[in-house]
C-alpha cells in the first residue's frame, strides 16, 4: 500500500460555498438529507431536527436549503393573547403544523399513519417526537417535492440580507379559535398565488427599499436568536 496517494488531491481553488436556493420562489427539489443533532445556540444548547433539500433542475441544481427545527423551550407552548379575547397560535402549535405539512408532503407512510381511523399521535417528550419524525422522514429521501421559499431580512455587520427561508406565521385563527393554514410550502404543484404569498413577497421588497445602500445576499437559514424567536411569539397574524 502507498504510503502517499494523490488520487484525491485537487489544487483548484474553492471558495468554500455552496450556492443557495432562491427566496420568493418555488423550488423542484429532492429531500437531501434529515438529522437529529445537538446544536450550541445563544440560548443554551438544543436537540434539533435539521432538514435538509436539494435543487434538481436549471439553475437550482445543486443549490441547497437548510432548515432547522429547535426543541421547544417553554414559552413557546403559550400563545399571545388577543385583547378581543381569545389566543393566537403558539410556537409548539406552529412546530406541530409544520412537521405535520412536512411528514405530509415527503412520507407516504406518515400520511397513512395519521388517516388511519383511530389513531391519535401523541408524543410524551421531544426527544420522542424526534425520532418519529426522523423514521418517517426517512422514506423521503431521494424523492422529489417542492418547497416555497419566501424572503427574511437580517442585518449584520451593517451589511442586509435576504434569508431564503419557510414562512414562520403560516398560521391563521379563526373567529372560533380553530387554526388554519395560510399557505402550503411543501408539497407538489406548489404556486406563488395565495394572498399570503403575494403580501410576503411585497413585504420583502418593501424593506429592501427601504435601505438602498444594502447589498442582499441569499443565504441559509441562521441560528435562531432570542430576540427573533420573541418576536416570532410576539406577533399574531389574524
Amino acid at each position: 500500500m502507498a504510503m502517499f496517494d494523490f488520487n484525491n488531491v485537487n489544487v483548484e481553488v474553492s471558495n468554500g460555498s455552496t450556492q443557495r436556493l432562491a427566496a420568493n420562489k418555488v423550488h423542484n427539489v429532492i429531500l437531501k438529507d434529515v438529522a437529529l443533532e445537538l446544536k450550541e445556540t445563544k440560548n443554551g444548547p438544543s436537540n434539533i431536527i435539521r432538514i435538509l433539500f436539494e435543487g434538481v433542475d436549471g439553475e437550482d441544481k445543486g443549490a441547497t436549503f437548510e432548515h432547522l427545527v429547535f426543541e421547544p423551550r417553554p414559552e413557546d407552548f403559550k400563545g399571545m393573547e388577543f385583547e378581543g379575547g381569545g389566543t393566537g397560535a403558539s410556537g409548539v402549535e406552529r412546530l406541530q403544523y409544520f412537521l405535520r405539512h412536512f411528514l405530509m408532503a415527503v412520507s407516504p407512510a406518515y400520511k397513512q399513519f395519521i388517516e388511519t381511523p383511530g389513531t391519535k399521535e401523541t408524543y410524551a417528550s421531544w426527544e420522542a417526537w424526534r425520532q418519529s419524525v426522523l423514521k418517517f422522514a426517512k422514506q423521503g429521501i431521494g424523492k422529489p417535492v417542492q418547497i416555497k421559499l419566501f424572503g427574511r431580512i437580517d442585518e449584520k455587520d451593517g451589511r442586509t440580507y435576504v434569508n431564503a427561508t419557510f414562512p414562520t406565521y403560516f398560521l391563521g385563527t379563526k373567529k372560533d379559535g380553530g387554526r388554519f393554514m395560510r399557505t402550503q410550502f411543501i408539497g407538489h404543484d406548489l404556486k406563488m398565488v395565495s394572498k399570503y404569498d403575494t403580501d410576503q413577497i411585497a413585504k420583502t421588497a418593501n424593506q429592501m427599499a427601504a435601505k438602498p445602500t444594502s447589498m442582499p445576499t441569499l443565504t441559509n437559514q441562521a441560528e435562531d436568536t432570542a430576540a427573533e424567536r420573541s418576536a416570532e411569539l410576539a406577533q399574531i397574524i389574524l
